[in-house]
């Protein structure tokens, strides 16, 4: 029962999934979350909002448990999953939930959900690596990666560097790629990201991407 085309999405997902695999059957595949249901979110809404709490605190069991509903019931085996797309992102317009990377008295932990994530799923037949954080821009990203770099489940991290624009310098784009590489030798993937950059920046952050940012 939900307003926000889930099952429009869900559909799309399959399908391109399919099609991704006639084309190529070795493909890797993320399946990544934008926010977990409105009964899971505090604010009752999939936009905006963070996890609920009850009379425990945050619900990382129940959230845990999302996540393996969804893999029982996807109709394919994701080789990697990503708890959450840009956990620390709000947006009225569309599915967000806001997280923080260790738990405070209005956020939940990301690093615990994930941990809770992997312990419920890692006996399932196929255990997909987790991907984190996905977060938003590259400042985002280093408070996330400082304490996930320490956590063996997180096997991936994912990043997308919107903050790297057209405005940007050369120098500025190497830099920002060098931070991204500079945690651990932990693979990293960008997972998300479009800008109009010059030809030449273009050249340099597929370049910096791989010789900078792992």
């Amino acid at each position: 029962g939900s307003n926000d085309y889930a099952k429009a999405h869900w559909d799309a997902t399959n399908q391109l999934y399919e099609m991704a695999k006639e084309r190529d059957a070795n493909i890797k595949t993320l399946l990544c979350s934008w926010g977990p249901p409105v009964s899971l979110k505090d604010n009752n809404s999939l936009r905006e909002g963070t996890l609920k709490k009850d009379a425990n605190g945050f619900m990382y069991d129940e959230f845990a448990e999302y996540w393996d509903d969804i893999l029982e019931y996807t109709p394919f085996d994701p080789d990697y999953i990503s708890i959450q797309n840009e956990p620390t992102y709000i947006n009225s317009n569309w599915t967000t939930c806001r997280w923080s990377i260790a738990e405070t008295s209005v956020l939940p932990g990301y690093n615990t959900a994930l941990n809770s994530v992997y312990d419920k799923i890692k006996t399932r037949t196929h255990v997909p690596l987790l991907v984190g954080p996905e977060s938003q821009d590259i400042t985002t990203y280093g408070p996330f990666v400082n304490v996930l770099k320490d956590n063996p489940n997180a096997a991936v991290f994912g990043w997308h560097p919107y903050n790297v624009n057209s405005t940007t310098s050369a120098s500025a784009i190497t830099t920002s790629l060098r931070n991204v590489g500079a945690f651990s030798t932990k693979p990293n993937i960008m997972t998300e990201f479009s800008d109009n950059l010059s030809w030449f920046n273009t050249a340099l952050f597929i370049q910096e991407s791989l010789t900078e940012a792992n």
